[in-house]
């Protein structure tokens, strides 16, 4: 805690009070990677789909947390190095597939085996160094038509780190964002919690 109050007090950064609450919230009160693990297995345990679908996997810490809930996880990963490690990772547990490549591309074949509802946890987007870069910074637009073509319209679509876009820097309009949904489904509701979008 004190390096990172020092981050924030240091002379050559003007001192952000929003900013560094937001990130001890996130490290510290409700650490974000277990929050969020924990909503997701909430979500699963109110609805008991069959399929989850991740993009971007990056560690495989979700799709392992998760492993017990579905039946069947589908993970994609652009980045290549962080895709061999999850892959090796994941590869005992059977009900895990590994898919790299843009999220893009690769939901065209996923899709097409999803013939129940379910969850599509959509974190592909760049999130600074250690991420990957596609085509767009977030291709979360495309995505959701995708899953748009499906034949189901019962999926639950949850976008994470809703919080963090902003036109101004690239990303997808919110109202973009919540009209792609609403183009799947107009009986759709929306939810925040931590920093997702959830329909």
């Amino acid at each position: 805690m004190s390096v990172l109050f020092h981050q924030f007090t240091s002379p050559d950064t003007p001192f952000d009070l929003a900013e560094f609450l937001y990130i001890v919230r996130r490290l510290y009160i409700w650490p974000i990677d277990k929050y969020k693990r924990q909503m997701l297995k909430r979500v699963q345990n109110i609805y008991r789909y069959k399929y989850f679908v991740e993009t971007g996997t990056h560690t495989g810490n979700t799709p392992r947390a998760l492993r017990n809930d579905f039946e069947h996880i589908y993970t994609i990963e652009l980045d290549e190095a962080w895709f061999l490690r999850s892959q090796s990772r994941l590869k005992r547990y059977s009900n895990i597939t590994c898919l790299h490549g843009d999220s893009q591309q690769i939901l065209r074949s996923v899709i097409p085996r999803i013939d129940l509802p379910a969850i599509f946890w959509l974190d592909a987007h760049y999130s600074g160094e250690g991420t990957a870069l596609g085509a767009v910074k977030a291709p979360i637009l495309q995505e959701i038509e995708l899953i748009g073509s499906s034949d189901v319209r019962e999926h639950i679509v949850i976008v994470d780190d809703v919080s963090d876009f902003s036109a101004a820097e690239g990303y997808p309009p919110l109202s973009s964002i919540l009209g792609a949904l609403e183009a799947i489904n107009p009986k759709y509701k929306f939810y925040f919690d931590y920093d997702e979008r959830i329909r």
